[in-house]
Order: structure tokens, then C-alpha cells, then sequence
């Protein structure tokens, strides 16, 4: 595993140094295009104001990875966004956590006083927005959002430092991909400092005092997981029913459908094929099989077209341009 150490602060010096430590092609003094040795993709770095700022991650690593982040003076929270669809993992104190689109813990806070470790998933996109936004401006709304009594969100405290963790509403997640396909031009920095501020007003709103109808319960979000876990083990098999997945939620069936499109953005069967269809991508390009009906057959679809129109629904691609075929001599 490749480790590499980093700061965060306002001032890019920290985004030059990690640039150079990594051979990555710095552009635009705001822009790094991260070297080869480490995989593929782009890193945007830009203060939004004096107190804010804002870091973009688009990129795919192809080698295991280790990013710790060391704490600094500076008086700042980070707010860590990660809609990736791998779990990564994020280590704080002795605790190590998942984060990702996937899992129901996409927002990530902590104090940059808090030291922890990254170790995003190989070969899987990563694609993150991450807000360092001073103190002075988020105190009393952070003091609210870490009420650890009302169960409100997955709070720990490592070092008697801040340290919470929520799912992402479906009203930043579209903030946060509108700068999925965007160029970076002349007009991407005043593009992306409007959507930090945007997101910056939703995360005020969404933890103020006022507004605590946003949160779910410790018991909801475990609940949640449950279901996530069990479709995850079951892509071989049929979608099990939005009845089945209420059960396992304890929750009816009207509660679980609304609480799985405000967690994801998505019906929990559209969530389900579109898992199943990452699945039978890597199935395809495995070179395991002789016959993409094989393929189908494994992932329970009694009709090829009605596989192959699923396929190309997801990928704009036809199940025959990825299969790989078996080419093994027996």
C-alpha cells in the first residue's frame, strides 16, 4: 500500500506539496492531474472566501492507497461529501469507518485538529467534494447537529474532538454532480464556489435548531443498513420485494420507500438492478465464461434481450461489447 501525508488549509501551499510528493501534473495553479503511478482522474483546489474553501475529487485509483491527514493549527471544520459508489474507508482514532454512496454515511465532519486515515477503494471511481469552513461560522450550528442525545446521526468523539458522520440529502447530492461532467474553464471556479456556498446554506438549514425533522434515528439508519447489506449479499438472486426490506427495516412499507429515496435518491428496486448491473459488468470482463448467456443465467435473467436492454439502459453499451470470453484451452 502506497502511504502519503497531507495537510488541509485555506492556502494552496498544501495542494502544491502534495502534488509534488505524488508526481502529479499541477495546471492552472488550481488543477492537479494525478500521476499514473497512482491512477487517473483530477483534484480541484480554491479558496471560496477567507474563511471557506472548497476541494473537488474526480478520480480512479489503480493501487491501494493510504492518505492521512495530519492536524494543523488552523481552526476549521471539514465537511467531507463522498458520493463515490465504493465504500471507502476512513480511519478516526482506533475506529475505522465506511463512507461512500453505497453506505448510508456519505457527510463526514470532524475538526481539522483530528487526525485520521483515507483508503479509498482500487479501481472504483472516486468522486468527493470536501468544505474547509472556519470555526467562527458554524459553531453553534455544529453544536446542534452533535446533540449526542437525540440520536440524531452516528456521532464518536475521538480525543475529546468533534467527529459525526450523516447520509447525504438528495438536495446536495444534486449540487455535488452537477460538477461530475463540467470542464474546468474560466468559469468552473466561480461554478464551484457558488456550489459550495449553495451546499454550505443546506447543511445550515439542515442542522439548525429549527429544522431537526431532517435526521433520522440510530434505529432507522441501522435499519437502513440492514437492507443495504442484504441486497448487497443477494445480487445473484431476484430483487426481494419492498416487503421484505421493510421487514428487515422494522419499518412499514410507505416509512421504508420514503426514508430510502431521501437517503439515496433512488426506489430501492432501481437501487437493487443498478448494483446487479455493476455485478454483471465485472462478470462479463472476467474472461470466466463462455457465452454471455451463461452470464445471464448466473444473475437469474430467463430472458437474454430483456438482460441485454437492462444492460444497455445502465451503460449505453450491449452486454456484447464488454464480454470477454473464456479462453482458456482445456
Amino acid at each position: 500500500m502506497r502511504a502519503v501525508s497531507l495537510t488541509y488549509s485555506h492556502k494552496p501551499d498544501w495542494f502544491y506539496k502534495l502534488a509534488n510528493e505524488t508526481d502529479a501534473e499541477i495546471k492552472d495553479e488550481k488543477t492537479v492531474h494525478i500521476s499514473e503511478t497512482f491512477g487517473n482522474g483530477r483534484l480541484y483546489f480554491t479558496p471560496v472566501t477567507p474563511e471557506i474553501s472548497s476541494l473537488f475529487v474526480d478520480v480512479l485509483f489503480t493501487i491501494p492507497i493510504q492518505l492521512t491527514r495530519y492536524p494543523t493549527e488552523e481552526d476549521f471544520y471539514i465537511i467531507h461529501y463522498d458520493l463515490s459508489d465504493s465504500a471507502n474507508i476512513i480511519q478516526v482514532g482506533n475506529v475505522r469507518h465506511k463512507i461512500g454512496h453505497t453506505v448510508n454515511s456519505g457527510m463526514l465532519v470532524l475538526e481539522n485538529k483530528t487526525l485520521n486515515t483515507f483508503e479509498p477503494a482500487v479501481g472504483k471511481p472516486q468522486f468527493m467534494l470536501i468544505l474547509l469552513v472556519n470555526k467562527s461560522l458554524l459553531n453553534n450550528i455544529i453544536e446542534s447537529a452533535a446533540d449526542y442525545k437525540n440520536g440524531n446521526a452516528k456521532i464518536k468523539v475521538a480525543e475529546k474532538q468533534l467527529f459525526f458522520y450523516d447520509y447525504v440529502e438528495s438536495n446536495s447530492k444534486v449540487l455535488i454532480r452537477s460538477l461530475k461532467n463540467r470542464i474546468i474553464d474560466d468559469t468552473f471556479d466561480t461554478y464551484i464556489k457558488g456550489i459550495t456556498l449553495k451546499l454550505l446554506a443546506n447543511f445550515i438549514n439542515r442542522y439548525s435548531k429549527t429544522s431537526k425533522d431532517h435526521h433520522l434515528t440510530h434505529a432507522e439508519i441501522h435499519g437502513m443498513n440492514e437492507t443495504i447489506q442484504y441486497m448487497q449479499d443477494n445480487l445473484y438472486g431476484l430483487f426481494p420485494s419492498v416487503l421484505v426490506l421493510a421487514e428487515i427495516a422494522a419499518m412499514s412499507i410507505s416509512k421504508y420507500k420514503f426514508l430510502f429515496q431521501k437517503m439515496f435518491d433512488d426506489t430501492p428496486n432501481h437501487y437493487f438492478i443498478k448494483r446487479k448491473m455493476e455485478l454483471a459488468k465485472q462478470l462479463l470482463e472476467s474472461g470466466d465464461y463462455n457465452t454471455i448467456a451463461e452470464v445471464t443465467h448466473k444473475l437469474k435473467y430467463v430472458n437474454l434481450n430483456h438482460f441485454s436492454h437492462m444492460y444497455s439502459t445502465f451503460y449505453n453499451r450491449t452486454p456484447t461489447d464488454d464480454f470477454i470470453k473464456n479462453d482458456t484451452i482445456n
